[in-house]
């Protein structure tokens, strides 16, 4: 009884055909359809992944911005966002993935209530009662406590050289004898505490088409390590540093375009339509972000690519 049983259960007279499994050839065929299949759906969805990427960078840089802001208001100092060049950046073509929060130095007036400035005609001056070595080139001086201030040109010792590129005029001495007033230096930004903003990918801020204004592409002079761009505690963009040595008021918006390395420093970024603008007004402060406006056929400029940056700035942004 048991071996009828055991002879209904288990047929060893089936052909071993008909009991095998897959092929070799077989399992080949159906992993190399899934590999289609995956590579078919990666296609479809990376435009979409890569568009994400870049709304996720353009989101983290504008958010920084905006906390840079509040804090120059909150603190009464200027604060702001210092661009730093990747290390790996060809000059020719300049590009950063790393960006830092910027602060003011407190304002120096001297060492004693005594610290002078002796102003002498052609815009020079010796400072006493100063350590001369927090003095930098690039670095602004403000006399008498009022404004205008003048950028210092030169700084060796105790003599500064001064220029002004704002008023007309430079302080003289009556006479040939200096005129002697209190002073304070306005020191130039440094990078401040705080997280970084660290671009992933192959996400980039293209320096050869970030600039000033509707066609300007400051960012790109040669030898620009670092852009810093700094808010007042009023929230307007007090100024934009370039490198060490140099700064300038912004007399338009300021436009900072998020491509991808690769395409640096070609055109091809102001062609890629999910490449975006962050942009700063310079005198509301506002921060917005719009996509690149591509010219049917290629060939379009930085003015023509930054029309919908400009509109949205007019418009309140998104």
């Amino acid at each position: 009884m048991l071996h009828g049983k055991l002879r209904q259960s288990v047929d060893f007279h089936t052909p071993l055909a008909a009991r095998r499994g897959f092929t070799l050839i077989e399992i080949m065929v159906v992993l190399v359809i899934v590999m289609l299949l995956a590579g078919m759906i990666l296609t479809a969805i990376r435009p979409a992944l890569e568009s994400r990427r870049m709304r996720e960078a353009a989101r983290a840089v504008t958010t920084m911005f905006y906390q840079a802001k509040a804090r120059a208001v909150e603190t009464g100092r200027p604060f702001g966002v210092w661009i730093e060049r990747a290390e790996n950046s060809d000059p020719q073509a300049p590009s950063s993935r790393t960006l830092y929060f910027a602060e003011s130095p407190p304002i120096y007036a001297g060492d004693s209530d005594n610290a002078r400035a002796l102003i002498r005609a052609g815009g020079s001056c010796e400072l006493t009662g100063a350590n001369t070595s927090l003095i930098e080139q690039g670095d602004f001086i403000r006399f008498n406590f009022q404004d205008p201030i003048y950028e210092i040109t030169s700084a060796g010792g105790s003599q500064l050289q001064f220029t002004s590129r704002s008023v007309p005029f430079l302080p003289k001495p009556s006479g040939d004898a200096p005129m002697s007033v209190p002073f304070q230096i306005l020191r130039k930004p440094r990078k401040a505490i705080g997280a970084p903003v660290q671009l992933t990918g192959n996400i980039v801020v293209d320096m050869t088409k970030s600039g000033i204004g509707a066609s300007g592409t400051e960012f790109n002079q040669q030898g620009n390590r670092r852009i810093v761009i700094m808010f007042s505690p009023s929230g307007h963009v007090d100024r934009v540093y370039f490198n060490e040595k140099s700064s300038e008021i912004p007399m338009g918006p300021i436009h900072i375009l998020l491509g991808r390395a690769e395409k640096v420093p070609s055109s091809e970024n102001l062609q890629d339509r999910m490449n975006l603008w962050v942009s700063i007004g310079n005198l509301s402060g506002l921060v917005t972000t719009a996509p690149i406006v591509t010219v049917e056929g290629g060939g379009g400029s930085v003015k023509d690519a930054r029309l919908l940056a400009r509109q949205m700035l007019g418009m309140g942004g998104r």
